[in-house]
């Protein structure tokens, strides 16, 4: 009995077949995908954490009802006086979405975490105040942000001079410590 034995060129072995391929390329878009809904979670929790769910309307800091996760009723939406966390936590996503179409459409160009952290500061901030911000040029202009970022923490009583708020100042660190982490 004779063996006779063959070499087969390694890249010849390393060669995959396209479902082998195509496997792997599906995988790998469900784990960006998996990794996007955790991170997207970990920004509502977030959100949760330290606006506080209240079930009734109230007037918050600034004056304006406001309802559920820190959303602020607009003067032709009806509520019910009192809702659910599940209502709040549907209400919130539907806030915080509305804020990331903005952001994406803006800056297409940012990862996915620099889209969370910038949709929380709209999101906390407003569309109309980041419009104005000159934190939006920075970003676009690839230019430093950090001082910039953290400058939007401060609040005025009246015509008395700026305060800073250390609450507001935590939350625009959490806000630039995930713009700048890794996806």
């Amino acid at each position: 009995m004779f063996f006779i034995l063959i070499s087969i060129p390694s890249s010849i072995l390393s060669l995959k077949s396209d479902s082998q391929v195509q496997y792997q390329q599906k995988l790998h878009s469900f784990e960006q995908e998996m990794k996007w809904h955790i991170k997207y979670n970990h920004v509502i929790n977030y959100i949760k954490e330290h606006e506080g769910f209240m079930p009734v309307k109230y007037k918050c800091a600034a004056g304006v009802t406001t309802i559920g996760y820190g959303h602020v009723l607009q003067i032709s939406e009806s509520l019910p006086e009192i809702i659910s966390e599940k209502q709040a936590d549907l209400i919130l996503r539907k806030d915080f979405d509305k804020a990331l179409r903005y952001v994406t459409l803006c800056m297409p160009h940012l990862s996915n975490n620099q889209k969370l952290a910038m949709s929380h500061f709209v999101f906390s901030l407003g569309i109309g105040r980041f419009n104005q911000s000159n934190l939006k040029q920075a970003i676009i202009n690839n230019e430093e942000i950090d001082t910039i970022w953290l400058s939007y923490c401060y609040y005025k009583i009246g015509k008395a001079k700026k305060i800073r708020s250390d609450y507001a100042y935590k939350i625009r660190k959490w806000e630039l410590e995930l713009f700048k982490s890794d996806n």
